[in-house]
């Protein structure tokens, strides 16, 4: 559940921690707020922690293409099940797994290890987030090729 924390009348460090550009709201006092939420919460805060567990180059580039991959794949799945197409809806359930299998790999290069799941309803949730709001939101902010500009080359 998302928490409210009031900050004194200071630069607030909420941009550094979301550098995907969230800012500080202001309440009526014109005092800074700053949300603090549960980083396994699948809702806005999704994003919060997101840059700094997409640091290494290897990851980044897996994303660039796995992600894609989900996407597409969800949405021929959707389409599999309106025609009722077993063979469409085995090849859109294959690429999905296919991208969660090269994000898990991906993952394991990045220094900062991603939060462990609450179990397999926390799991979907959080992935399905990621690959629809979080890293689509990465990459629009500029934030992914920030990080990939910022990440050593591998030898």
């Amino acid at each position: 559940m998302p928490v409210l924390r009031a900050l004194e009348r200071r630069p607030t460090p909420y941009r550094e921690m979301n550098p995907i550009g969230a800012r500080a709201a202001t309440d009526r006092l014109g005092r800074a707020v700053a949300v603090e939420l549960d980083e396994r919460s699948p809702g806005l805060d999704a994003g919060l922690n997101h840059v700094a567990k997409h640091r290494d180059r290897g990851n980044l580039l897996i994303h660039i293409v796995a992600v894609p991959l989900f996407q597409l794949a969800t949405l021929v799945l959707v389409y599999a099940v309106v025609t009722r197409s077993v063979v469409l809806a085995t090849s859109a359930v294959a690429a999905m797994v296919v991208a969660l299998v090269l994000q898990g790999r991906g993952h394991r290069r990045e220094p900062e290890a991603p939060t462990p799941f609450a179990g397999a309803a926390d799991f979907v949730s959080r992935f399905v987030v990621e690959q629809w709001v979080t890293f689509p939101r990465l990459v629009l902010s500029g934030a992914w090729s920030q990080n990939l500009r910022r990440a050593p080359r591998s030898a």
